[in-house]
């Protein structure tokens, strides 16, 4: 076997360089399965863009990987299939682990049998979700309890929850997990269900306008069942007079969960 000297090995590997990321393109034109299948292909640090136009997908699961799904300008809709008997779709797109990017998608109509289905549906990892619109969903992002995931919401916009009596659809809920950090963004046209739910060990809601509007019948704007440390800092909340509870913030209403307890107002205005 021939020997390489350190010096050289050295120079081998500046030459060779890290593994480049690749860009995927995916356009309407690959079907129901196209996202799903530029996922399943995608390795670290790649991006998918997806192009402009409705893709009713099969549930797109994403899992161990650290990827960023874009959507292109104008914005692509990403809508629920019409359920056959025996189907269940759990979400339109499913965070499993990971350290996922989703930027500038719209995520409309997901459903489930049981009335939790979800635009995103976090089970595990990380993820951040950047410009992106959730309409008519029983969950716009659902996050289920997993002490280490951690979910950040930026410059998005929740709204149009179902109106079906006693679904109780949440704008956003999230689950017993680490992290929640919500900016930027708007949350109203609530239904039964809270604008707001998060379970986090740290929830922080900052610069943002959580306003149900004056049709809005949300019932907690923001809702934090199980205490955690939280900062609400220099939010507009407004609960219009259709609503179905008359508390704004709630905080506790179900027992504390994390070993550190403290709510944080500042700067906000409450309407």
């Amino acid at each position: 076997m021939r020997r390489i000297t350190l010096a050289a090995f050295a120079f081998w590997l500046v030459l060779a360089g890290p593994a480049r990321a690749e860009r995927l393109l995916v356009g309407p034109a690959d079907g129901p399965a196209g996202i799903r299948l530029a996922a399943e292909k995608a390795a670290d640090g790649d991006v998918i863009e997806v192009l402009p136009g409705t893709y009713v997908v099969e549930p797109v699961v994403l899992a161990g990987k650290r990827i960023t799904l874009q959507g292109a300008e104008p914005r692509p809709v990403i809508k629920g299939r019409e359920l056959a008997p025996g189907h269940d779709d759990r979400a339109l797109v499913l965070v499993r682990s990971g350290d996922v990017t989703l930027r500038n998608f719209e995520f409309r109509g997901a459903r489930a049998s049981d009335a939790d289905g979800a635009g995103v549906r976090q089970e595990g990892g990380r993820l951040r979700v950047a410009g992106c619109a959730f309409f008519d969903n029983e969950h716009g992002v659902l996050t289920t309890n997993v002490a280490d995931a951690e979910l950040t919401i930026e410059d998005s916009v929740f709204a149009q929850a179902p109106r079906v009596p006693g679904g109780l659809a949440h704008l956003l809920q999230v689950g017993r997990i680490a992290r929640l950090v919500v900016s930027g963004s708007r949350f109203h046209g609530g239904f039964e269900g809270h604008l707001i739910k998060s379970g986090a060990r740290e929830t922080r809601i900052a610069y943002n306008l959580v306003d149900d509007g004056e049709r809005g019948e949300a019932s907690y704007e923001i809702d934090l069942p199980n205490g955690g440390l939280a900062w609400i800092i220099g939010n507009v909340i407004g609960q219009s007079r259709l609503a179905q509870n008359r508390v704004l913030v709630a905080y506790g209403a179900q027992g504390p969960a994390w070993d550190r307890n403290a709510l944080y107002l500042s700067h906000n205005t409450l309407i």
